[in-house]
């Protein structure tokens, strides 16, 4: 299994491992015929890939809708990436990869915890960037 989150919190799930042409076609800006991707390691072994020039080609400074607030909140919230950096662009989510570097899908509990965090809310005033992670866990 593998996982999607677009820009708009669009969460979906697809059977097996994607390919590199599935994972460049998914985190592709409009503008792009094909996509340089980018992993990101969360925490339990999961993967968050996205596009590795996603900063440039969406525009400079960012449109406000191309950043991925819930994939930008959920690295933040596992210490993934900086508290100033943030996530541009659609992204998904494997499970790691295995002893020889390939990438592997998702377990279920992997793909459960990346579909609650998925689903976390914003707390507070919108855009305050306060997100209720409260219960989520592997």
């Amino acid at each position: 299994m593998w996982a999607t989150l677009t820009v708009d919190g669009d969460f979906e799930q697809h059977e097996g491992v994607p390919t590199l042409d599935q994972m460049q076609d998914w985190v592709k800006a409009p503008s792009q015929h094909s996509a340089m991707v980018e992993v990101v390691e969360l925490k339990h072994g999961i993967d968050m890939w996205l596009n590795e020039e996603g900063k440039y080609v969406f525009g400079e400074p960012v449109p406000r809708e191309f950043v991925n607030r819930r994939a930008t909140m959920f690295a933040h919230e596992v210490h993934s990436i900086s508290v100033h950096d943030f996530i541009v662009g659609n992204v998904l989510f494997t499970g790691g990869a295995d002893d020889e570097g390939d990438t592997v899908g998702l377990s279920e509990k992997q793909l459960a915890y990346v579909s609650q965090a998925a689903r976390m809310q914003e707390i507070g005033r919108v855009g305050s960037g306060v997100w209720n992670m409260t219960g989520i866990s592997l």
